[in-house]
């Protein structure tokens, strides 16, 4: 088990988290060039406005298991920290609240999830494209996807870890 978390650790920490940078570099680099071409030539390519929207919720959606084990995600704790700072009892309040909120976000993984794998079937299907570009879009579900399983894998070890300690 030790072997697989420290894989799984590995995964997120140096492949998911390095190819988020590259990519999102890339889109900057093209937003760079973008500007370049239509100021300079007064000219863009056609593609490069699917790409960065697509691309960018790509790159987000793929990283957000990488941000919430680094618990660098957005999370309203006023009311864990005012529960935590009482102390005695509303320390296992808190850590209720928080081991529910963590289910609910598994739950809401795990919808999405089974809701998106029709969703990328049928874009494979149908071949549906972007508007202006004609870029295949399936590519960036399928990203979407798999940035939700590497979601709801975080939060059913957060979850896993969440019980542990409250049954000490």
């Amino acid at each position: 088990m030790k072997i697989l978390a420290k894989a799984w650790t590995f995964w997120q920490e140096v492949v998911i988290e390095n190819i988020s940078r590259i990519c999102l570099l890339v889109i900057i680099l093209l937003a760079f060039l973008e500007v370049i071409r239509r100021y300079l030539f007064g000219q863009t390519f056609i593609w490069y406005q699917d790409v960065a929207v697509y691309g960018h919720m790509a790159i987000i959606f793929l990283y957000f298991g990488v941000a919430l084990r680094s618990s660098s995600h957005i999370r309203l704790t006023l009311i864990l920290e005012v529960l935590r700072r009482r102390g005695g009892r509303y320390n296992r309040v808190a850590d209720i609240i928080d081991m529910t909120a963590s289910a609910i976000g598994l739950a809401i993984c795990i919808t999405f999830i089974w809701c998106g794998i029709e969703f990328v079937k049928s874009g494979i299907d149908f071949g549906r494209t972007t508007e202006s570009a004609n870029l295949l879009i399936w590519p960036f579900y399928l990203i979407l996807e798999i940035g939700f399983v590497f979601l709801a894998i975080e939060l059913a070890i957060s979850l896993f870890s969440q019980l542990k300690q409250l049954t000490r």
